[in-house]
């Protein structure tokens, strides 16, 4: 990945993790988002958020499994995904 990209990947980053913060989503929800619904790669998150691939990891398993536990957890999730494909622009 060039310079380039990698500045654009921590801009969208910074901007995306800013907006869904500010209404107090955690970061590990942030970064599950970012993997499932956004395709983001595990390292990509690990190289924006400036920690661990091992980390990005766990807070992706942590959320996918209390998803599979918690009905309303997964309805809320369901609820933020289906908002952020309609804000995203068609591929």
């Amino acid at each position: 990945m060039t310079a380039h990209l990698r500045l654009l990947k921590r801009e969208s980053y910074a901007i995306l993790h800013s907006t869904l913060a500010a209404i107090h989503i955690p970061d590990r929800t942030i970064h599950y988002l970012m993997h499932t619904t956004l395709s983001w790669s595990l390292r990509a998150i690990a190289r924006a958020a400036k920690v661990e691939p091992s980390t990005i990891l766990r807070q992706v398993r942590s959320v996918t499994n209390q998803r599979d536990q918690d009905p309303l957890f997964d309805a809320a999730l369901a609820s933020t995904e289906a908002k952020l494909n309609r804000a995203l622009p068609a591929k």
